[in-house]
């Protein structure tokens, strides 16, 4: 707040009894909207026993009483009680409050140094646009424009127990605490904050003009923000409005959760307020902008501390509170409906804006055109990146128009919700939406897992409903023609290498995975899957294809109807039982290699050879002295990890401190990191907590996993000088691709997955007896998606937590004589238990290499990956 101190914003607490005024109640509540102060909360008690009201709105609180209160002065005594705020604003439901009445008031008191702040005038309004203009005086109202502290309420003994002339003899109080005759301070005339409403459709208590009875009829009502009934002193508002507090050229709206402080590998952020600093400096160039931002309780640093250090007489800031689970459409909606402008910029928290770029969005309103720009993403380093062609979050709107699309749709999941508003205004609006390249929108770089860290359903998930929803409906799309690609993917595995788009926007890999897509063509392809990561491709002039950045994976279009060539297909598949009914899946799965099963002794031959491959590690961890011990979370195969690698410290005499966190790691100590499957692209709390423990020690160990280089770059980023990271490879892949990337910056071992050093339970028998076969194939993001269609599936790894009983977890594997998985522990430990394991890939290449590292030694484990040759699907 301009003139404020940044430290010391007070909740202000407007307190709104009320009874048998119905129709005043939604004017009152939009003008406490509109208030431009960002702490504030509204108080209304109602206590017409036979009316009940409700509100939603951000900061708004209702009370409802059966009964009346026995005097208007002890309810209002009853309603500051109820108030959170230190400061109590008065707020009668009649009277019209301008947008700058709190922050005024609060100015003033903390200028003044007061805890009482009356202004010297005020409007009244009797019917006529030609306002009055009212001074206060000791006998006549003055009570609706008072702000005062809680503890002066306090300190003087409240209202006194009377329903008329309450207000007057807690005045006579509290000038005789203060020891002041009479409280007042001037005010401009273009800055007074309260209209008095004489012309009323109800009658008052104390003054007269009101012209009809109250309204005590039943009802029970939703209260939501509403324009001045009365069309004169609707004119009257707005008049008084745009001359007290310039109009907007823009109103920008920006729904909030903890982007104003973060850490990241070797830098700290400060994504939003740079995006403040930069709307501030742009309203300086083109006029009044107001900013609005639906604040989910955000507190990596709060807002009061350091937002109004950017307001100026150009560009005015409010803070809308709102409660409940983080939505990027909820708060967007949240603070649109507390704006005072008509022409909305839907902006994000992490957007540096330039005035340009807001002069050109303006042009366009004025156009009565819809524009949904483009916005260049910057490199961690600050530089220009790549365009977000797909982006439509960023969006310049007349309010009614965003009003008549039904607002955004409040996800409780990132990402989609500006897809579907972007495809309501295009049908909505009169003039084609534009959408071009703006240079003057920049998207600040941060990572990429805090765009859905406060949400609490998973990525996608509801967008995925609703156009699982809009399919159902519009089932009949799916008889026109569709666009068939031939595909070479460097994770598909056999079966049909092509992709389908069809004309509803949904997309499958017949007889394997769906989902839905977006396509510029010439441009851009966004695969949405619906089991598996979202893929994007990029059309190569030279080669005539799609073409994908980060692994080899190329589309082709096919030319042809695909009616024929899915004919021409059928049979193919048909033959080789690819894409048919579950029956032939399973079928292609029990005609694989027949493997023997081991005792007890043979397989801990090999598990015995495979721990003495361990030697190096151990020679290292020792060399280390104490060192301290963390291990991430993750499912009841990281368990196996988890119990194998305390035993493993025990067995070979390791020294070391188990960490309950990671916050309490000391310094002056080595940390080491359980091993895992976390350093992928699928996962991100193995590196986050990697990072965390880099940033408190000289000396990181990561115990064997796996690791792809676009998830250990960033921990290796973040080391300075002195610092000593060592990573331990449970595969050859993972240690090729580290050491070629890595360059000798941090030094590499190679060791088995210390889940070998568990001990198998003695109640687990060898396997003899009947033939029994599990299936145990992952259904998550790291699955390659081909196994959905095995019928009595148990993905076992998932069914508990990396605290679960590991001696319980080979008891499962136990009770079956044949595993087919794509899950590396359930291979593991069905090969340690002697049983048969045949064992797929996953979406990358983790479990080839594996296989291929240590696994292949046990010769009850098979292989099923396609370079084998081995039918797979």
């Amino acid at each position: 707040m301009h003139g404020l101190k940044a430290n010391h914003l007070p909740l202000v607490s407007c307190t709104m009894p009320t009874y048998g005024r119905p129709e005043f109640l939604g004017e009152s509540v939009r003008m406490f909207l509109l208030q431009d102060y960002p702490r504030k909360e509204l108080i209304l008690c109602n206590d017409c026993p036979e009316q009940t009201f409700e509100c939603d709105l951000p900061g708004v609180r209702v009370i409802n009483r059966t009964a009346r209160f026995p005097t208007l002065g002890e309810k209002r005594n009853a309603c500051i009680e109820a108030a959170d705020g230190d400061l109590i604003a008065i707020w009668d439901d009649d009277d019209l409050y301008l947008p700058w009445r709190l922050r005024q008031a609060v100015q003033e008191m903390q200028q003044r140094r007061t805890p009482f702040y009356r202004p010297s005038t005020f409007w009244a309004y009797w019917g006529t646009p030609d306002l009055h203009v009212n001074h206060v005086v000791p006998d006549w109202i003055s009570h609706p424009l008072v702000v005062m502290e809680k503890q002066l309420w306090r300190d003087v003994g409240g209202y006194a127990a009377r329903d008329c002339g309450e207000d007057a003899e807690l005045f006579l109080r509290i000038h005789a605490h203060l020891q002041q005759p009479w409280i007042h301070y001037p005010v401009a005339s273009h800055k007074r904050s309260t209209v008095l409403r004489g012309s009323s459709q109800y009658r008052h208590m104390s003054i007269p003009g009101g012209s009809g009875s109250l309204d005590l009829a039943p009802r029970h009502e939703q209260i939501i923000a509403s324009e001045i009934r009365d069309p004169v002193l609707r004119d009257v508002f707005q008049r008084l409005t745009r001359h007290g507090n310039a109009p907007f050229q823009l109103s920008v709206c920006i729904s909030l959760k903890n982007r104003s402080h973060l850490e990241a590998p070797g830098k700290s952020l400060q994504p939003f307020p740079r995006c403040v600093e930069a709307l501030s400096q742009a309203a300086r160039s083109i006029g009044p902008i107001e900013l609005v931002v639906a604040d989910f309780h955000s507190d990596d640093w709060p807002l009061e501390h350091w937002i109004d250090r950017w307001m100026h007489s150009s560009f005015v800031i409010r803070v809308v509170p709102v409660e409940g689970p983080f939505s990027r459409g909820r708060g967007l909606n949240h603070a649109v409906r507390a704006v005072n402008g008509d022409r909305l910029f839907l902006c994000d928290a992490d957007i540096l804006v330039s005035a340009d770029a807001l002069q050109r969005g303006i042009e366009c309103l004025d156009e009565r055109r819809v524009s949904v720009p483009i916005c260049r993403y910057l490199t961690p380093q600050g530089t220009d990146d790549f365009w977000q062609e797909l982006g439509k979050g960023l969006v310049f709107v007349e309010r009614s128009l965003f009003e008549q699309c039904g607002g955004v749709p409040e996800f409780q999941s990132w990402g989609g919700e500006d897809e579907i508003l972007y495809e309501r205004l295009c049908q909505a609006s009169e003039t084609p939406v534009q959408r071009e390249r703006e240079p003057g929108l920049r998207h600040q770089w941060h990572p990429d897992s805090l765009r859905h860290a406060y949400y609490k359903r998973q990525p996608q998930s509801e967008h995925f409903s609703y156009h699982a929803t809009r399919r159902r409906e519009n089932s009949s799309l799916r008889d026109q023609p569709s666009v068939v690609f031939d595909a070479q993917h460097v994770y598909w595995r056999g079966g049909e290498q092509s992709l389908v788009l069809n004309s509803d926007g949904t997309m499958e890999r017949p007889g394997f995975d769906r989902g839905r897509y977006m396509w510029e063509r010439g441009q851009i392809l966004r695969l949405i899957w619906d089991e598996w990561p979202e893929e994007v491709l990029y059309w190569n002039t030279v080669t005539g294809r799609y073409e994908d950045r980060t692994k080899a994976f190329t589309l082709f279009e096919r030319r042809g109807e695909l009616g024929d060539d899915r004919q021409a297909e059928g049979g193919a598949n048909a033959a080789d039982g690819v894409g048919s009914d579950r029956v032939n899946w399973e079928y292609r799965f029990r005609c694989d290699h027949q493997l023997p099963l081991l005792s007890r002794a043979e397989t801990q031959s090999i598990t015995d050879q495979l721990r003495a491959d361990c030697a190096p590690l151990t020679q290292f961890l020792h060399s280390l002295g104490p060192f301290q011990f963390f291990v991430c979370g993750g499912n009841w195969g990281d368990a196996l990890i988890r119990s194998g690698t305390l035993r493993y410290f025990r067995m070979t005499g390791l020294r070391f401190q188990l960490l309950q966190r990671p916050e309490e790691c000391r310094s002056d100590l080595p940390a080491v990191l359980g091993g895992s499957g976390g350093f992928c692209r699928f996962w991100s709390e193995s590196p986050r907590i990697a990072v965390e423990l880099a940033s408190v020690v000289k000396h990181l160990t990561v115990l064997p996993s796996t690791y792809e280089r676009s998830s250990v770059a960033p921990l290796v980023a973040c080391l300075s000088s002195g610092h000593r990271l060592v990573l331990s490879c449970r595969e050859q892949a993972s240690f090729r691709e580290l050491n070629d990337s890595l360059g000798g910056r941090c030094r590499l071992l190679l060791a088995p997955d210390l889940a070998v050093w568990n001990e198998l339970p003695t109640t687990v028998s060898d396997g003899l007896g009947e033939e029994t076969t599990l299936w145990a194939f992952r259904q998550d993001a790291e699955s390659l998606g081909f196994f959905r269609y095995v019928s009595n599936n148990r993905d076992v790894s998932s069914e508990h937590t990396a605290d679960g009983e590991t001696h319980r977890f080979f008891q499962v594997l136990g009770d079956y004589q044949s595993l087919h998985t794509d899950r590396l522990h359930v291979a593991l430990a069905g090969a340690m238990l002697g049983r048969r394991v045949h064992f797929y890939p996953n979406a990358y290449h983790k479990n080839e290499s594996a296989y291929r590292t240590y696994f292949c030694r046990y010769p009850n484990v098979c292989w099923h990956g396609a370079s084998e040759g081995t039918p797979g699907p």
